[in-house]
């Protein structure tokens, strides 16, 4: 797994990319210390996996894992914090993020806790589960409205949605459709705004619902 560390401490960069590359399928192939760099970076390394702090001075952390996501909807990103606060969490996972990790977790457990993402299961803490379940019945009254406003939906719009709902990614929705990239990134942002939904993996997820019903 390709990862990308994101910390504006350098010496915590270093002794995690230390500790990772003894792991013989993990390969830090970068570090970033700014929101900037992450999305630079991000673009060009091509990681697997963005591990990032949520408290990165230059900017909003939140925004910048969207960001992120909007390069590859392959590349997974986990916060690595030491806020417990449901507010941050709910912020992170809302924006598409894969896992929240607490700093405070052992070299053990983040590498068990790598390996299971690979396997795609989800990084929760457990103090965070019952905020997780509220949010889950929140996007379930979400999903209820999106069957309202799916009607507002362009022709081509309807084209991406079941696309995304097929798991094809922004490239191959551009090829099918003979459009750019960034074309597909324009209409799935308007998607988001009809449906009220709010970072990637709610719009495949419920794409998906809506074509399995």
């Amino acid at each position: 797994m390709k990862i990308l560390l994101v910390d504006d401490h350098a010496l915590f960069r270093e002794g995690l990319k230390s500790l990772l590359d003894h792991q013989s399928d993990f390969t830090v192939v970068g570090e970033a210390g700014t929101i900037r760099e992450a999305i630079e970076q991000s673009q060009t390394l091509k990681p697997e996996l963005v591990l990032m702090a949520a408290d990165l001075a230059d900017g909003d952390a939140m925004e910048a894992i969207r960001q992120i996501r909007m390069v590859s909807e392959e590349i997974n990103v986990v916060v690595l914090t030491h806020e417990t606060s449901e507010e941050i969490f709910l912020a992170a996972i809302r924006n598409g993020a894969a896992g929240y990790l607490l700093k405070n977790i052992s070299i053990s457990n983040l590498i068990a806790s790598l390996h299971a993402l690979a396997r795609g299961e989800s990084l929760i803490p457990r103090e965070l589960e019952n905020p997780l379940v509220r949010e889950f019945q929140r996007l379930a009254n979400t999903w209820n409205d999106c069957q309202i406003q799916l009607d507002h939906l362009t022709p081509r719009e309807w084209q991406i949605f079941g696309l995304v709902g097929a798991d094809a990614t922004y490239g191959e929705i551009a090829v099918d459709l003979a459009i750019s990239i960034n074309t597909v990134k324009v209409h799935v942002h308007h998607i988001y705004e009809k449906l009220h939904l709010r970072n990637h993996r709610a719009l495949k997820h419920y794409a998906r619902h809506y074509i399995a019903d």
